[in-house]
């Protein structure tokens, strides 16, 4: 390894640090940094990274999510192999960033994964954008109280993987660059921009506004997504998979979406509806993948 490794003992105040920004979501608002766990995250984090820097002006070197620290298991040699891989990989990424070795103890400390993984990162995160700052010619994801994570991270995903590179959550969901969100996604969280409405009914508004079709998903109204035709860049609005979308707002929906199933299946869970109808969508505006 071409960097040194700063052993830490587990009452140095980095680690009382560390474990703040794993556990405490004021401080992770407070100070727009977060955690990521495992190799695997984090190649995919600089690789975002190292996109972005090929896409900006050469006179401009910041990086859209940069890695400030990583914590590496010294006792875990596999972890030490695979932090080795990354920086051969990415070098210049590392310049700026402090490598420290914890002992096995203190990762499972400051990791609620039942696996240690070896590696964590600090990364300092993007504030969440304004509507002001939404480009309609674009797909955008609408989100409504959306308070798990577990549903979150997964529908990031797949709207990464169907173009819809803009989400919009309201005040009322959950924490966007959260520690289980950023794993539940796989990393996805890095390639999309999330932005923050207080109230659905005003980022409709706004949306309505604008000229963009907004589609709404019921369980049991609207038009078959079977039959559904879209337009070339749409709004699409899903609800928390516990109340999903107020009935009293269809009226702000250019048309309303529902998924047929078998009859002993009431509904489908929030995220593997998403996936299903932003997929289709994909597919119907003849997107690539």
């Amino acid at each position: 390894m071409s960097r040194e490794i700063v052993d830490l003992s587990p009452t140095n105040p980095r680690i009382k640090t560390l474990r703040k920004i794993a556990t405490d979501k004021a401080y992770r608002s407070e100070s727009n940094l977060s955690v990521i766990q495992g190799d695997s995250l984090l190649h995919d984090l600089l690789l975002s990274n190292s996109l972005y820097v090929e896409h900006v002006e050469a006179s401009d070197n910041k990086m859209g999510f940069p890695v400030k620290e990583i914590y590496v298991d010294t006792l875990n040699p596999s972890a030490i192999t695979k932090l080795t891989e990354l920086i051969g990989k990415f070098g210049t990424l590392f310049d700026e960033v402090g490598i420290y070795g914890i002992n096995s103890k203190t990762m499972a400390s400051v990791s609620p994964l039942r696996t240690s993984p070896g590696l964590i990162g600090i990364v300092k995160v993007q504030r969440m954008g304004t509507m002001d700052s939404l480009n309609y010619n674009e797909n955008i994801l609408v989100l409504d109280a959306i308070n798990d994570p577990n549903n979150l991270g997964p529908i990031v995903r797949s709207a990464v993987a169907f173009n819809f590179n803009q989400i919009v959550l309201t005040q009322n969901s959950c924490e966007f660059y959260s520690p289980k969100v950023i794993r539940s996604s796989a990393g996805t969280v890095f390639y999309v921009r999330p932005f923050v409405q207080n109230r659905l009914e005003t980022a409709l508004d706004l949306i309505k506004k604008s000229g963009q079709k907004i589609y709404g998903t019921y369980v049991n109204r609207g038009t078959s997504l079977e039959k559904m035709t879209f337009a070339a860049n749409i709004s699409l609005v899903l609800g928390s998979e516990a109340h999903g979308l107020n009935e009293t707002l269809w009226q702000m929906f250019d048309e309303s979406i529902t998924i047929d199933t078998a009859p002993n299946v009431e509904s489908l869970n929030l995220s593997v509806s998403a996936g299903i109808i932003l997929r289709d969508i994909c597919i119907k505006q003849s997107q690539k993948f």
